[in-house]
């Protein structure tokens, strides 16, 4: 995963699975290999929001559904109004300085969910432009 905040980011699978989510700003884009086809999704409509934005805020359209913690680790679960899907998203904190997201677990509103979680994240490198370019590899679109 590759994060440039605000808005920019891209996710790759390891094979087998080859989708692919990217954003260069405006829609999160869904590249599912299988179907050879893109989704696109308006940023502040995806399950993602929490990732995009700099810096995050919970305003008033974010519901705050649970909250906790376990010795060093602490969980916010929420739901935004508006999405395209009902679902809710738990992120997953470290305790320090700065705290740092661990991972995060995706409900969507037919009970399908996602785990994603960080393992040796590197936090401040510079990210070319580029990476968040993604091209798929069909013709179903042909813009970024």
């Amino acid at each position: 995963m590759w994060l440039k905040r605000p808005g920019k980011i891209r996710f790759q699978y390891d094979p087998p699975e080859n989708d692919v989510i990217w954003s260069t700003g405006l829609f999160i884009k869904l590249y599912d290999a299988e179907l050879e086809t893109v989704t696109h999704i308006p940023v502040g409509l995806a399950p993602a929001w929490f990732l995009l934005e700099d810096p995050v805020q919970l305003d008033k359209k974010v519901e705050i559904l649970a909250a906790g913690n376990a010795g060093k680790n602490y969980f916010l679960t929420a739901s935004q109004e508006g999405l395209l899907a009902n679902g809710k998203v738990t992120i997953i904190f470290e305790q320090g300085v700065p705290d740092q997201i661990l991972g995060w677990t995706v409900v969507e509103d037919n009970g399908r969910t996602m785990h994603f979680n960080l393992i040796n994240p590197m936090f401040g490198a510079a990210i070319d432009d580029e990476v968040f370019r993604y091209q798929p590899p069909i013709k179903a679109d042909p813009t970024n």
